[in-house]
């Protein structure tokens, strides 16, 4: 199937960064599509992306310096988790997952998803990427991955920050988090944050952060 118009592919021969990541280093988000014709896209999908299957994310990563990967289910492939748990099976023990389900997911396809990897759900509320889900859904899946241990990566936009904090607050348990929030700000924050130096742009973050009372990925309050 061709992508989507206007969809920029992977380089097929990328240049060796200059800068060698630390041992152990971890890019701590990526995506596998695919391959097409063993994980199809889902058909409610808005985007089409070209096939970038499991190899080319490790050749990626070996080329790049990286020891570990963090792959996060991609939106084209909606609910289907199969082409994330296969890449991390077959990743021998150097990735861990992100699924996106919805609250139809059994107890024992999370059993199986946690067996391979996948230690936390998405919360994409991008409406360019995804249909809208009832927050009361994503509260029920929410206290579903808290008995796993898993945390929530919650992807959003920065105009759209006041709209969800009274949600982000119903996913907490008294004042502890129902499952911990990894908060992921879509890249328009780059643009709101695009003229203030690193220290001012970390404390527009954290102050963000603050006000909802999250905290950070690092764990720490904000």
């Amino acid at each position: 199937m061709p992508m989507s118009p206007g969809y920029i592919p992977f380089h097929p021969n990328p240049s060796k960064p200059k800068y060698k990541p630390p041992p152990g280093a971890v890019d701590a988000h990526c995506h596998v599509f695919g391959p097409e014709a063993k994980f199809p896209f889902a058909p409610d999908r808005k985007y089409t992306p070209c096939d970038a299957p499991k190899e080319k994310l490790f050749a990626l990563r070996d080329f790049l310096g990286f020891d570990k990967n963090v792959i996060v289910q991609a939106s084209c492939h909606s609910k289907d988790n199969r082409a994330t748990v296969d890449a991390l099976e077959a990743a021998n023990g150097r990735a861990r997952g992100v699924a996106f389900v919805g609250e139809e997911v059994s107890d024992e396809e999370l059993a199986r998803m946690d067996k391979a990897g996948v230690r936390g759900v998405r919360f994409n509320f991008l409406k360019r990427l995804v249909d809208f889900t009832p927050r009361d859904v994503l509260t029920r899946i929410a206290a579903r991955v808290e008995k796993l241990g898993w945390h929530i990566v919650v992807y959003f936009e920065m105009p759209d920050l006041a709209e969800l904090e009274s949600f982000f607050n119903c996913c907490r348990d008294g004042q502890r988090p129902r499952a911990n929030l990894e908060v992921g700000l879509n890249d328009s924050i780059g643009v709101i944050l695009s003229n203030l130096s690193m220290d001012q742009e970390r404390r527009v973050y954290f102050n963000e952060m603050d006000k909802m009372g999250l905290e950070t990925s690092a764990g720490k309050k904000a």
